[in-house]
């Protein structure tokens, strides 16, 4: 998948394609979800296609309760394909709630921000 490099993980299973149907001025767009799928706000961020790429928003007026919530873009737009949110890449993001201590190893330690419905367990060998 071709992205920003500001973003990390892109939600490919729920977008919404918008089509101009009048006028030309550029617009803010507002995504909204359910508490199915609830977003860390610190680190969501809304994208659309821009034709060659996944391009990064960013992230305007969010609006969240346990159940729902609504995300408007920080840029106006008015190119207009497929709209949806995304995480942030790791390199982008500063204050990660992550730490370790006392890690000796002769491997790597890699992770990742994944949906929150999703995990990445790190087990001591």
């Amino acid at each position: 998948m071709v992205k920003d490099s500001t973003l990390g993980y892109v939600f490919r299973d729920r977008y919404w394609t918008l089509n101009r149907t009048s006028g030309s001025s550029s617009v803010y767009i507002t995504l909204s979800w359910d508490g199915y799928y609830r977003l860390l706000d610190s680190i969501a961020t809304t994208c659309y296609w821009d034709g060659s790429k996944w391009a990064n928003l960013g992230q305007g007026t969010y609006s969240s309760t346990d159940s729902t919530g609504t995300m408007r873009t920080s840029n106006a737009i008015n190119n207009f394909s497929e709209f949806t949110f995304a995480y942030k890449s790791i390199g982008s993001i500063s204050g990660l709630p992550f730490s370790c201590s006392n890690i000796q190893t002769q491997g790597q330690l890699q992770f990742a921000l994944m949906p929150e419905h999703q995990y990445v367990k790190l087990q001591q060998t």
